[in-house]
């Protein structure tokens, strides 16, 4: 089978890891970049690596993107640019173009000048994350359908009752990426700061404890404290998933206009200096069972911060790290987990573009993995039991989701259970029986 062409356009954090990644799982890749440092730094793994003003469709037409299969767009804060690109890209026929998103907003113009995926790296691994940090003994979550986790489903808290000033929140927006009241402005979460914004000080406005527990499938037994330090992209959106899982959420930067945003969605909003220990201790932090440092290209920032949480004590830290070296020095000072949500997004990207019929796959029991993967044309309209799919392929079904009557069903994988079109099979199984049955059946 050939290789599957792709391009990467744009090669910060998102996308180099994204280029490095479908290299590694068999993709010709072209990678294009105006920086001739991060293009250099790409030859070393992709089959290609060109320095070019991607704005310019001339220069698309002369690296050859008109060739390609697929082609991803990460261009940074660069809103503009990556609509421009994205326009480029349909008006060349690429058949599948991915493009990251920096607010709702944009990523509705990516959609309608061509882009036919949108992705937004922080908002959906703040979600991820608050899922696992939710509760002590949940190490890993994937949804399956119809508000069934992995494991179990969702248990009532509290007797079920609804927590004390819980109030239902509008639809979540997207917001800019990066540091601490990061792209301030960029979405009505961080309109630009006024004079006096930054670095001032005021108590904050404190709510009841606890939000509206309304994430389905969150397993969740428990209400714990935590303290999200950064309200930039990732960590506005943690801060109010977690909230709305009803646990006890304060919200911390130094950027007032930032914590306004964020005040209608966590217990309690605190402006502070995450490098000022009496700043950090003044605002609470230091009552926190879990505290997340998310304060972008600040690094300086987030070491001091890191270093403080430790010494009041806090039992887990969950840092953002930008860079490898970044995240070595984090994990030596005590950090407990370091994130880095652009690159563990782009591998799952990587792996969803490389393997277009496997939906999602998630490290499960050692050497197995619990994946999600579309019914090859080939088992339609066969049952489990006649399908021989553990005794051919090793792989053993744990449910069927499919689309009906207008919403998605959780199916129990009973042997008469007949296979339909359109039907997605979650099996657990090895890596390599995965892949072998994908080889045996290609194609949708």
């Amino acid at each position: 089978m050939m290789a599957k062409r792709f391009a990467v356009i744009g090669l910060g954090n998102f996308g180099m890891a994204l280029a490095a990644e479908l290299a590694s799982l068999g993709g010709r890749v072209l990678a294009v970049d105006v920086n001739a440092e991060r293009a250099r730094e790409a030859q070393a793994f992709v089959d290609q690596a060109v320095v070019t003003d991607a704005t310019e469709i001339t220069n698309l037409k002369a690296v050859g993107l008109g060739e390609i299969d697929v082609a991803t767009v990460s261009l940074g804060g660069r809103m503009e640019a990556s609509i421009l690109v994205v326009l480029h890209l349909t008006r060349l026929g690429v058949p599948e173009i991915v493009a990251k998103a920096l607010t709702e907003d944009h990523g509705e113009i990516l959609r309608r000048v061509g882009a036919t995926r949108v992705v937004f790296p922080e908002k959906e691994m703040a979600h991820r994350v608050a899922e696992r940090v939710s509760s002590r003994n949940v190490l890993d979550y994937l949804s399956l359908a119809s508000g069934l986790g992995a494991g179990a489903g969702p248990a009532p808290r509290d007797g079920g009752q609804e927590p004390v000033g819980a109030r239902p929140h509008p639809p979540i927006r997207g917001s800019g990426g990066g540091g601490e009241g990061a792209r301030a402005g960029a979405d009505p979460h961080h309109p630009a700061p006024g004079p006096g914004g930054e670095g001032q000080r005021h108590p904050g406005r404190v709510r009841p404890q606890g939000g509206r527990a309304q994430a389905q499938g969150s397993l969740i037994m428990e209400r714990r404290r935590f303290a999200v330090i950064g309200l930039g992209s990732f960590g506005f959106h943690l801060a109010r998933y977690l909230y709305e899982m009803g646990h006890d959420v304060l919200a911390v930067d130094r950027n007032a206009r930032a914590v306004d945003a964020v005040e209608p969605f966590c217990s309690r909003a605190r402006v502070a200096d995450a490098s000022d220990k009496e700043d950090l201790e003044a605002a609470g932090v230091h009552n926190a069972e879990v505290a997340v440092v998310s304060l972008g290209t600040r690094i300086d920032s987030s070491i001091l911060a890191t270093l403080y949480l430790r010494e009041f004590g806090v039992g887990e830290i969950l840092v953002k790290a930008v860079s490898h070296d970044h995240a070595r020095i984090l994990d030596r000072i005590g950090a407990t987990e370091v994130i880095q949500p652009e690159r563990d997004m782009a591998v799952q990207v990587a792996q969803r573009l490389a393997e277009p019929d496997v939906l999602d796959r998630l490290p499960f029991l050692e050497g197995y993995v619990l994946v999600e993967i579309r019914a090859p044309k080939g088992l339609w309209g066969r049952t489990l039991a006649e399908s021989h799919l553990r005794r051919r392929w090793g792989l053993s079904v744990v449910q069927v989701r499919r689309w009906e009557a207008g919403k998605e069903q959780a199916l129990f994988a009973s042997p008469d259970l007949e296979l339909r079109q359109g039907d997605v099979l979650v099996v657990l199984a090895k890596p390599e029986e995965v892949e072998r049955f994908r080889r045996d059946h290609p194609g949708p």
